[in-house]
């Protein structure tokens, strides 16, 4: 499973990119294989080299939401715990015509 989500990334103005010699920050999250490669495309740069210093973190893992909700069972444990009067619904009143969309 490959990701690669670009955070936060700084390019320069376009007229300044062929006398630019100034240093430029990507900032990313990406995805190393079993091959240990981390792959890097630098769409901006082509046929030139460049001075790379890497510093790397090993992230945390994305939280997966389940697609399915379901109660907590803290909500659950007080279902049916109300031990006070008895609770009455009102008259609900007949509802009003409405406009249609």
């Amino acid at each position: 499973m490959k990701r690669l989500f670009v955070i936060n990334k700084f390019t320069p103005n376009e007229d300044d990119m062929e006398t630019d010699l100034s240093m430029h920050t990507i900032q990313l999250r990406s995805y190393v294989g079993s091959d240990g490669l981390l792959h890097i495309s630098l769409p901006d740069l082509q046929d030139t080299e460049v001075d790379i210093i890497l510093v790397y973190q090993p992230a945390k893992p994305l939280v997966k939401t389940s697609s399915k909700r379901q109660w907590s069972p803290d909500f659950l444990s007080v279902f049916g715990a109300w031990e006070g009067e008895p609770l009455v619904r009102a008259v609900q009143e007949e509802a009003s015509e409405r406009e249609s969309f």
